[in-house]
């Protein structure tokens, strides 16, 4: 027995005093009914004065309860997991009489593989486990919610201590302060001798049609080796090249080229002869690929077809219309790339229409360009309108001739 504050039973020297001072002034009952009674007060105010000292029964622990925590996390190796594996079953296999065990398999969150029992082995691990996390703080509360009583309580955790969420240092604490001896098993330390991973993927995330680009990888290989790559787009094979892969990291590129526009999905796995992990050996990426670069060209006169015919020659898709078919409508200009002013004048254009020319280049970034005439410009009347702020020209005439003057004299 011992007591939590045992300065609580300096309380019993008042209660004596008050006792002995009212025992004498206590009159008129029989002495045997006066001394039950103060008996019973005495004995009922000693039991509120022994509560507040916190009394305590304790008994000698007997063996030791011990929590085996397995990380399964990605970033443990095969290896290193059939090297915990047999470490906990060793252990397991080597209890005492007294001795119990249990396995918790975390990864992004903790669950029970085996609960607390006696000398047995291991078996086979059931736990179905996210790899994609490793959150070891989780798995040491568990862990102390779930010892057994009467008994020392240890935690043994194996892991490469490649943590993802939580707090391991702060659970351990907490696990000290409540008596919870914490003992770690470093993984990590097979070398696997021909391993190569996919560490970074890289494609233009926009190119256009029939314009080739290269799919770059950054790859990590343990050692000199020779390895494969294939390439899948939008789920099929489309390319396998054969590499030579050096230790350490290094580029690999590999040529591409689309005839069709979309959104494409890429895929990049690579296989080698002696690779045991091929969780990280895959990278993906995408690319968005547009068709020919399609232009909206609006002129005055649509008989006159040399801009048309210039700009059809380098590939580009051209629209041709005359004042009657200026979009009204926002979605009438996302189709294209860029509108062309062919000397036109700003009369044929209303207020709105040029606020939605002057919004599809600031907000939508569709190119504008304007080109000289009769009609452009100045002359065209465009001064002072948005598409004139939209202009990458000032259409302002800022320095303007002088004539000196002039005095005649005749002689």
């Amino acid at each position: 027995m011992r007591f939590t504050d045992p300065r609580w039973a300096l309380l019993f020297v008042p209660l004596v005093a008050g006792l002995v001072l009212s025992w004498r002034h206590f009159h008129g009952i029989a002495k045997f009914r006066k001394r039950f009674a103060f008996f019973v007060r005495f004995v009922m105010c000693g039991c509120v004065i022994v509560a507040l000292m916190g009394p305590q029964s304790y008994r000698r622990n007997n063996g030791v309860a011990v929590m085996f925590l397995l990380d399964r996390s990605d970033s443990v190796s095969e290896p290193d997991r059939k090297a915990a594996e047999q470490f906990v079953d060793t252990a397991m296999r080597s209890l005492g009489s007294d001795d119990v065990a249990g396995v918790i398999a975390f990864g992004a969150a903790p669950m029970f593989e085996s609960a607390s029992g006696g000398k047995r082995p291991l078996g086979r691990l059931m736990a179905k486990i996210d790899p994609s996390a490793s959150d070891l703080a989780a798995a040491m509360r568990l862990a102390a919610a779930t010892f057994p009583e009467g008994k020392a309580r240890r935690i043994v955790v194996l892991s490469d201590g490649n943590e993802t969420r939580g707090d391991a240092q702060r659970a351990a604490e907490a696990e000290a302060v409540e008596g919870i001896d914490v003992d770690f098993v470093g993984l990590g330390s097979v070398q696997l001798k021909d391993e190569v991973s996919i560490l970074q993927t890289q494609a233009p995330s926009e190119r256009r049609v029939d314009q080739p680009f290269q799919l770059r990888l950054l790859v990590e290989s343990s050692s000199d080796q020779k390895g494969t790559i294939v390439v899948e787009r939008n789920g099929v094979a489309v390319d396998h090249v054969d590499v030579d892969l050096i230790k350490g990291k290094s580029w690999v590129t590999v040529d591409q080229k689309l005839t069709e526009p979309g959104f494409y999905r890429y895929r990049a796995s690579l296989e080698a002869p002696n690779d045991t992990d091929r969780r990280n050996n895959i990278g993906a990426t995408f690319v968005n690929v547009r068709g020919r670069p399609k232009v909206l060209v609006l002129q005055s006169d649509t008989g006159k077809r040399e801009l048309v015919d210039a700009l059809t020659k380098q590939g580009v898709s051209v629209d041709l219309f005359g004042p009657e078919g200026i979009p009204v409508r926002a979605e009438e200009l996302q189709p294209y790339d860029a509108v062309i002013l062919n000397d036109i004048n700003a009369f044929y254009f209303s207020d709105q229409q040029m606020r939605l020319m002057e919004s599809a280049v600031k907000d939508s970034g569709i190119g504008l360009a304007m080109i000289g005439g009769e009609n452009s410009f100045l002359p065209g009347g465009w001064y002072g309108t948005t598409v004139a702020d939209a202009l990458p020209v000032d259409l302002n005439i800022r320095q303007r001739k002088s004539f000196p003057s002039t005095t005649v004299l005749i002689v």
